[in-house]
């Protein structure tokens, strides 16, 4: 009787002792499968095809149609506009108060995560440089130019509105979530020839329209005093080399291609103007597997002094990360005169779009 119990216990162990080398081979053997090319691309594969089911799920959950947006103030600085792209990516429309008041545009972006808010953002175009308009002026002929408006300052703000398409004034806290079909955001506000807003040379008034994937901005500008214009900006459009390698004038039908992301032809003495077209819009795309295109327009040939300035519009080859189009005005070496009571409209507008 002992004899039949030991004989069971031995062929128990042994039975456990070749199931745990079992398990161990194949532990091992998942390990290298893992660690190998093939397994990496798995894991990938799996990775980003749980990221796009857990995406898809939020972006059903958001219960928007192509005409709406969800607005957020992440912070009192920071607005955020969602909607959904239609290759069902969420574009996030960002802009930020400056510490002078206005709100100015600070970019595109692709909410990796697919939430609203999101804690993921992929920037497409934008950061810390301009679109609005940069002004360079002097307060003499020949006098020392100033850059104002946009990041650079010397713009102070009287009062502004946020609305909805509806024209209804909008009063929503940090955190809160808005549905709306647009957004406008109108400021009055005045431009300095310093940085203690003190010499005053220009009343503006702003207004920004909000519509999924297009952004549109009316500036209606009084000079109130003379001044003296150097080479200005009245329109500008920062991105990132991956989704702006290329652009075409849409005007003069010219197509220039920049360096890839990585390298650039500006160095410390040349700076890589590319265009000088008189076009009064542009197309703008890149490489990336985002397949987006940028339509960048302004309103009227006066807004760039008929092209008579050496710039016209062009399109820098930054650094080795992006590249910037600009609507340029004037030349330094004219210190063109404005004189007070003149006034000046302007709209420009900025879409982003599937590629054809």
């Amino acid at each position: 009787m002992v004899s039949r119990t030991r004989k069971r216990i031995l062929l128990v162990s042994v039975f456990l002792a070749i199931l745990l080398l079992d398990i161990l081979l194949v532990v091992h053997a998942g390990k290298r499968l893992l660690s190998s090319e093939y397994g990496r691309k798995a894991i990938s594969l799996a990775s980003k095809g749980m990221g796009s089911i857990r995406k898809n799920i939020n972006i059903r959950n958001l219960n928007l149609s192509p005409k709406e947006m969800i607005a957020v103030k992440p912070t009192e600085k920071e607005l955020e506009i969602y909607n959904i792209l239609p290759d069902d990516n969420i574009l996030v429309t960002k802009f930020e108060r400056k510490d002078w008041g206005t709100w100015n545009i600070h970019g595109w972006y692709i909410a990796v995560d697919g939430n609203v808010p999101s804690s993921r953002l992929h920037m497409l175009a934008g950061g810390e440089s301009d679109w609005e308009y940069v002004f360079r002026v002097a307060e003499k002929f020949k006098g020392e130019y100033v850059l104002s408006g946009g990041s650079h300052g010397r713009e102070g703000m009287e009062d502004i509105k946020l609305l909805n398409a509806e024209d209804y004034e909008l009063d929503f806290q940090p955190g809160e979530k808005v549905k709306l079909n647009g957004l406008k955001i109108v400021e009055n506000t005045f431009l300095t020839f310093d940085e203690g807003l003190k010499k005053k040379y220009s009343t503006v008034q702003r207004k920004y329209t909000v519509s999924p994937s297009r952004i549109m901005l009316e500036t209606d500008f009084r000079f109130i005093k003379d001044v003296y214009m150097g080479t200005s900006y009245v329109c500008m459009f920062p991105t990132k080399k991956e989704y702006g390698r290329y652009i075409r004038f849409d005007d003069t039908g010219k197509t220039y291609e920049t360096p890839e992301l990585g390298k650039t032809l500006t160095d410390g003495t040349y700076k890589n103007y590319m265009g000088h077209e008189e076009s009064l819009s542009a197309t703008i795309w890149g490489d990336s597997s985002y397949k987006y295109e940028f339509k960048i327009r302004i309103g009227n040939k006066d807004m760039v002094d008929g092209f008579r300035n050496r710039l016209k519009a062009f399109y820098w080859d930054v650094n080795k990360l992006g590249n910037k189009l600009y609507f340029s005005k004037f030349d330094n070496d004219d210190y063109k005169k404005i004189e007070a009571g003149t006034s000046w409209h302007n709209e420009s507008s900025w879409e982003l779009q599937l590629k054809n």
